[in-house]
């Protein structure tokens, strides 16, 4: 079964909701889910399936939003998908209007309730009403990614790797903007220095003649 769901917008990695769960006990569910969805971007799949050690992280992601499902591994991928994608009709039905609005973290949590009435419905892959939906998926052809989790990780290791050394990048484009500009400094005053002292001793003179009269 679905143990848990995470909505992420897409341009900030921020959660909108989520399912609710007791305690820590997915703790460590949470964190590769949102582990996953701070390494989707733009030109990542708009589905795909990751392979975990004891669960599968299955996402979709729609007009700006990502929703993230994890399942237990013997739980039929294409019943998590059929839920990921009435999910994502339920979500933007109530709240598509207003993603860009959100300014804080789970800011929709009150969709929790849908989800968890939803989590009921897709419980048992073997009732009558979700065998329809397997059957209505393989139907419609659909090729799935999957990839591994540790690749997951890795590509947000390399994005943070990435953006430390933009950064550094930067910090040393500004030390070196900073010596250039004493290096100029000093090499106009070298330039110019003799030309100075020539003009400060003329100009004593005539001050000291003016006196002298």
């Amino acid at each position: 079964m679905v143990v848990l769901v995470l909505v992420v917008r897409l341009r900030d990695k921020m959660a909108l909701t989520g399912s609710i769960e007791n305690g820590s006990e997915l703790a460590e569910q949470k964190s590769r889910a949102k582990s996953i969805s701070r390494s989707i971007t733009e030109e990542s799949p708009n589905r795909l399936s990751v392979d975990d050690e004891e669960y599968m992280y299955h996402y979709i992601v729609d007009t700006g939003v990502i929703y993230i499902a994890a399942a237990e591994k013997g739980y039929p991928s294409r019943l998590a998908f059929a839920f990921l994608d009435s999910l994502k009709e339920r979500f933007y039905a109530s709240h598509g209007h207003q993603i860009d609005d959100a300014s804080r973290p789970y800011e929709y949590i009150r969709f929790a309730q849908d989800i968890t009435k939803m989590l009921k419905e897709y419980r048992d892959p073997r009732s009558q009403r979700n065998l329809d939906l397997i059957e209505g998926e393989l139907k419609e052809v659909r090729r799935v990614m999957v990839k591994n989790v540790q690749d997951i990780i890795d590509r947000e290791e390399q994005l943070a790797n990435i953006s430390d050394m933009s950064s550094q990048l930067k910090s040393d484009a500004a030390v070196y903007a900073d010596k250039a500009k004493q290096l100029a400094t000093q090499t106009a005053w070298r330039q110019y220095a003799p030309f100075i002292a020539v003009a400060l001793v003329v100009l004593f003179l005539l001050i000291l003649r003016w006196f002298l009269r």
